[in-house]
């Protein structure tokens, strides 16, 4: 009962959170962020938590400027990892490979995980709300199948996009891109 209890309490949090990303992402200014420099303090912080795996971080040396929500895009990261965790093996690298692509000005960082990957006829449903094909041996509720929606939705409230794909040597890879506000070297 516990069990059930809990998974409903997060998924109705889930389903809250959803609900009011919209609203909140139109009702507010964006903010000049690094996102270089925002994705190097969360790996570091991250790296706490996640000793089992190996965070890596690759980026240009220059800032990344982009703009909107810190607390949002942290949150997306926060669901791409978790996602990739929960797919890859302990011990596995997670790599967040941040570029930027100049025409147009975007910024594009690629979250690659050693797991299983994505069922080629799955890369647009694992977007969809609800929708948890979780690996095998994972116990049944431990996620709502909102998290990579919602992500979606928060990247698409920032004008970028969000996608998936499946690595060439296995794993899968989640690019998120968001327009660039300057380029600066």
């Amino acid at each position: 009962i516990l069990q059930d209890v809990s998974r409903l309490d997060r998924l109705i949090t889930d389903i809250s959170q959803a609900s009011r990303v919209d609203t909140e992402i139109i009702g507010q200014d964006g903010e000049q962020i690094d996102f270089a420099a925002l994705l190097d303090n969360f790996i570091q912080l991250r790296r706490q938590s996640y000793v089992d795996y190996k965070l890596v971080l690759v980026k240009p040396e220059k800032r990344v400027m982009v703009a909107g929500q810190d607390g949002r895009i942290v949150q997306v990261l926060d669901n791409l990892l978790s996602n990739a965790v929960s797919f890859s093996p302990k011990g596995a690298e997670i790599i967040f490979d941040l570029s930027i692509k100049t025409s147009p000005g975007k910024a594009v960082l690629e979250i690659l995980d050693e797991g299983p990957g994505i069922p080629e006829n799955r890369m647009e449903t694992v977007f969809q709300r609800f929708y948890s094909e979780r690996p095998k041996g994972e116990s049944f509720g431990d996620h709502s199948g909102l998290g990579l929606s919602i992500a979606k939705q928060i990247i698409e409230g920032h004008d970028g996009s969000l996608t998936a794909s499946n690595r060439d040597t296995g794993g899968a890879c989640f690019t998120l891109t968001l327009p660039l506000i300057e380029i600066v070297t």
